[in-house]
């Protein structure tokens, strides 16, 4: 099992205290060879290219992109929210927003009362849903916000990897390999 990135691939055989061992050669141009050693005993998946390579730094672009998007979508929209949270709940608090909860609750028992298809029920809440959840729910939207938002983050971001191509990983299987002497 060795992986490839768009590179010529050969592979050795070695026999070192009784065990035979694979290796993956990447590009067998070159004086220095990179090597994977690939055991038949073990059967490792490792990827083809070192943290020190400039490809390496290529593969982590669009991972740090990600990142710093999920970063700023998660972290802005809770800023926003708590800097106008006090704002809101003090314009709510009026009287005249009473008011217009309170003709709207008693537009709602009059309707509620005919007859028709759809039967209104009216509202038990003296404030309006805005103050309510402003109030006593804003935390609790909050951590919805960052849970769900993370996870729908979580599956575009692996769809992005994927259809990028940042990772490539090729299998071979064990059976397949060309022997080189």
């Amino acid at each position: 099992m060795c992986c490839r990135i768009g590179r010529s691939v050969s592979y050795k055989k070695k026999i070192a205290n009784n065990r035979e061992e694979w290796f993956c050669v990447i590009d067998p141009r070159r004086e220095k060879e990179k090597r994977m050693k690939y055991s038949l005993r073990k059967k490792p998946f490792k990827k083809s290219f070192t943290a020190s390579s400039p490809r390496s730094i290529v593969r982590s672009a669009p991972v740090a992109v990600l990142l710093s998007t999920w970063m700023l979508t998660m972290i802005v929209p809770v800023l926003l929210l708590l800097s106008v949270r006090d704002r809101w709940l003090e314009s709510l608090a009026r009287p005249e927003v009473q008011e217009n909860w309170e003709s709207f609750r008693e537009d709602m028992r009059k309707q509620s009362g005919l007859d028709g298809p759809v039967q209104r029920k009216v509202r038990k809440s003296d404030e309006p849903p805005a103050r309510v959840w402003l109030r006593d729910y804003f935390w609790l939207a909050i951590a919805a916000w960052l849970v769900l938002g993370t996870t729908l983050f979580a599956c575009f971001g692996v769809l992005f990897v994927g259809v990028s191509g940042t990772y490539r990983w090729q299998h071979v299987e064990p059976g397949t390999l060309k022997k080189t002497t």
